[in-house]
């Protein structure tokens, strides 16, 4: 990838990918959540995008820019288990440094991380006190940390 593209999503519920390079009409839009996408997060390959909605869902999908199945099939994970709650809150979601885990925050005051390739639950990690905004991987440390609307940040170790 020439790091060329710029991914946004919002309240219709579609990721879209542009081509700085041809602005005017975007080169992908994936559908797929059924309602307000909160956060999106390209893996390091440029190849995945993670997206966490308001419909209970992160998405997976690949954005490889020679997908074979075609655009309508581009989704090729659901994960469960991070919940949103009546505040329907901005949930962020992020991909770890090597492509294998997901992770997001969620409303029940946990944080999720899947593994990508088997779409399992790996961890739910208690602690906050209230929702969790926003997770993300050490860079080359089984380390996560998260961030919540009690206004604390929590340091995890994970495998």
């Amino acid at each position: 990838n020439t790091g060329s593209n710029l991914y946004t999503a919002g309240l219709d519920a579609v990721v879209r990918v542009w081509d700085v390079r041809k602005p005017l009409e975007p080169i992908l839009a994936l559908q797929g959540h059924s309602d307000m996408i909160t956060g999106i997060d390209v893996d390091s390959s440029n190849d995945f995008v993670a997206s966490i909605g308001m419909d209970n869902q992160v998405r997976v999908w690949d954005v490889a820019p020679f997908f074979q199945a075609g655009d309508e099939n581009r989704c090729v994970k659901i994960l469960s288990g991070s919940v949103q709650n009546f505040e329907k809150l901005l949930l962020r979601c992020s991909w770890s440094q090597d492509g294998r885990k997901v992770a997001a925050g969620s409303a029940d005051g946990t944080a999720c991380v899947w593994d990508v390739s088997s779409s399992e639950l790996l961890y739910k990690l208690p602690g906050h006190k209230g929702p969790v905004r926003e997770v993300v991987f050490h860079p080359n440390q089984p380390i996560i940390g998260s961030c919540s609307s009690d206004r604390t940040i929590l340091i995890g170790e994970i495998e």
